[in-house]
């Protein structure tokens, strides 16, 4: 089919079945460990710890889940790759929780 010629859009994806390789800065994992602070906040605390203990027994139930689930994925897999290099650093917790940046 021609591009130029339908009413149908053409864009690039990447496959389902590509493996491909990303370099994360620590900046940008912090914002992805700060979304996932806010996200889990979106909901109350029993029903956040329901949707862990339902994903970790299974696939998940809900489109909440199922996005808790992709923030959770990338997160262990950039910590996982991380590891593997030699660029985890181990650091006291503050006593207050950082909040994430206001809009």
């Amino acid at each position: 089919m021609n591009p130029e010629t339908s009413n149908q859009q053409t864009v690039e994806t990447i496959p389902i079945d590509a493996l491909i390789s990303v370099s994360i800065s620590g900046g940008f994992y912090s914002r992805l460990q700060q979304l996932l602070l806010w996200y889990s906040q979106t909901k109350p605390i029993d029903e956040f710890g329901k949707a862990l203990a339902e994903l970790k027994a299974g696939e998940p139930a809900d489109v909440f889940q199922y996005h808790l689930e992709t923030l959770l994925v990338i997160i262990y897999e950039i910590e996982k790759n991380a590891k593997e290099q030699s660029k985890l650093k181990y650091v006291d917790m503050p006593e207050q929780p950082i909040t994430p940046v206001q809009q």
